[in-house]
């Protein structure tokens, strides 16, 4: 199987090829009246679903049971796979 080119320019990746940046920030840090303001609209925005999830009742649900079921696949099943996947190639 051969190498995934991504994988391979990841590797040979040079930092030194960077250029260097500065970062600037435009804006300083929120005031705590912003944050204040912010959370206040949150809450009054609040998806009423949250809500109703905050608020469900877990004893009202019904205990189930789940069994999976993995089937393997036939030889003869792999067989037409790997057929299928080489004439593929072709």
């Amino acid at each position: 199987m051969g190498e995934n080119p991504c994988k391979k320019e990841v590797e040979n990746f040079r930092k030194e090829n960077l250029r260097k940046t500065e970062t600037h920030m435009k804006d300083g840090p929120p005031s705590q009246k912003e944050i204040d303001e912010e959370k206040r609209m949150m809450e009054e925005c609040s998806n009423p679903v949250s809500k109703e999830v905050e608020n469900f009742n877990k004893k009202r649900l019904r205990k189930t049971s789940t069994e999976e079921h993995n089937r393997l696949p036939t030889q003869k099943e792999i067989d037409d796979e790997k057929n299928m996947m080489k004439a593929e190639r072709k």
